[in-house]
């Protein structure tokens, strides 16, 4: 799970302190994480170049970044999430629960939020799916904009 392996990361740095740190620990970590996984390599190889890699770690790491605590605490709120929970862990009697439309976007090549789970809600729910084919991954909804925009646009438009 990359949530808990960022977790861990975060309380093995030696400036932890179990969590009562004075200077913020593993921002630059944390942002060497996110590069990975928030996009392919193809795309991050094709988009950047060695040198701007070299540069903007140079720059993540003057930066303060996310305070380790809150993020931990984020990351925990979002795995703790689970609309089966208050179904008995019925992901089926969970769909039915659910009256409004729903669209659901996903990216075929995100590593973070793997498309599977929302893919077969979604199918027992009756709702839209469409699927980003790009290498864009965890980024694909800010990356394929020009087909985001005009899909939730006509989406909201139709009312059915």
């Amino acid at each position: 799970m990359l949530w808990k392996s960022e977790s861990d990361a975060i309380k093995k740095d030696p400036d932890w302190k179990n969590g009562d740190y004075t200077a913020n620990p593993v921002g630059l970590q944390l942002a060497e994480l996110g590069a990975l996984v928030g996009e392919t390599s193809q795309r991050f190889n094709q988009e950047t170049s060695r040198g701007q890699v070299f540069q903007w770690l140079d720059e993540e790491a003057r930066k303060p970044g996310p305070d380790a605590n809150d993020h931990i605490r984020q990351m925990e709120a979002m795995m703790s999430l689970d609309a089966s929970d208050v179904f008995g862990g019925s992901i089926e009697k969970a769909a039915a629960a659910v009256k409004a439309r729903v669209l659901v976007v996903v990216g075929t090549y995100d590593h973070v939020v793997t498309p599977g789970p929302a893919k077969d809600f979604a199918k027992l729910m009756g709702a839209g799916i469409r699927e980003l084919d790009s290498d864009c991954g965890h980024q694909a909804p800010a990356c394929e904009e020009k087909v985001i925009v005009p899909l939730v646009t006509a989406f909201l438009a139709s009312g059915k």
